[in-house]
C-alpha cells in the first residue's frame, strides 16, 4: 500500500500509510449486518485486524445478565472509589521529601532530599531536587544503586554562615539548621534524572502522603 495521488481540490495534500501502525490520528466506525461474517470475509481478502470481533455475550449470545445485587455491589464499589479519590484529585502534591534512614538517628539535623514535582514534567523527566547529603554519598562514578543528578550548585555549611545583613530570625535558623551540620555534609541543587519506573514510584510516594 502506498501514498495516494494528489487531487485537484487538495493540490498540496498526499495520503500515506502511517509510519507507526500503533499510532493513529483518526478512525472510522463502519456498521455491518454480520460482524463475524464481515471479519472472515475481509480477512480472507488480506485485511489485517488488531483483534477479532469482541461480542457482548448478553446481547448476542443470550447470556444471563448480572443480578440486581451484583449491579448494586459494582455501583457501590465505583462510588466509593470515586469518593475516596476526590481529595487526591483536588490536592496535587508539589514536593516529595526523602529522608535518610540509615544512620539517621545519629545525625542531627538529618539528611534529606526535596524533590519538586514539576507539572508537566520537564524534558528527560528531570525534576528539580535539593537537599543535604554527605560528601561520601556524592560521586561522579555511576553504580548500580546510584541515582543520576545534574548538579547546578553544591555548597558546604560554611557558605551558610550569617552575615552582618542577616536578621535575627535568619541567624537563629542558620545556627539551628546549619550549625549542627557536619564538615562532611554538602547542600546541593540540581535536576534528578528519573526513569519512567522511578518516576511512578516517586509519584506513589507523593500520593501516599495525602
Amino acid at each position: 500500500m502506498s501514498g495516494a495521488a494528489r487531487h485537484s481540490d487538495k493540490p498540496k495534500t498526499t495520503l500515506s500509510v502511517p509510519a507507526d501502525p500503533d499510532l493513529v490520528s483518526s478512525f472510522v466506525n463502519i456498521r455491518v449486518a454480520g460482524i463475524q461474517a464481515c471479519y472472515e470475509l475481509w480477512k480472507s481478502r488480506g485485511a489485517e485486524f488488531i483483534t477479532e470481533p469482541i461480542r457482548n455475550d448478553i446481547e448476542h449470545k443470550d447470556a444471563s445478565p448480572p443480578s440486581i445485587d451484583r449491579c448494586v455491589e459494582l455501583a457501590d464499589v465505583t462510588w466509593y472509589f470515586l469518593k475516596t479519590t476526590d481529595y487526591a484529585c483536588k490536592t496535587v502534591p508539589l514536593t516529595v521529601l526523602l529522608r535518610c534512614v540509615s544512620g539517621a538517628s545519629s545525625r542531627k539535623p538529618e539528611l534529606w532530599l526535596d524533590v519538586m514535582l514539576d507539572n508537566p514534567p520537564p524534558p528527560l523527566e528531570a525534576w528539580r531536587v535539593s537537599g543535604w547529603l554527605t560528601a561520601a554519598e556524592i560521586s561522579d562514578a555511576k553504580s548500580p544503586n546510584s541515582q543520576s543528578i545534574r548538579v547546578s550548585e553544591i555548597l558546604s555549611k560554611t557558605a551558610f554562615r550569617p552575615t552582618s545583613n542577616s536578621s535575627e530570625v535568619e541567624t537563629a535558623f542558620l545556627k539551628e539548621e546549619i550549625g549542627g551540620r557536619g564538615d562532611d555534609e554538602r547542600f546541593f541543587k540540581g535536576r534528578l534524572e528519573v526513569s519512567p519506573s522511578d518516576r511512578q514510584q516517586i509519584l506513589r510516594l507523593s500520593l501516599s502522603s495525602l
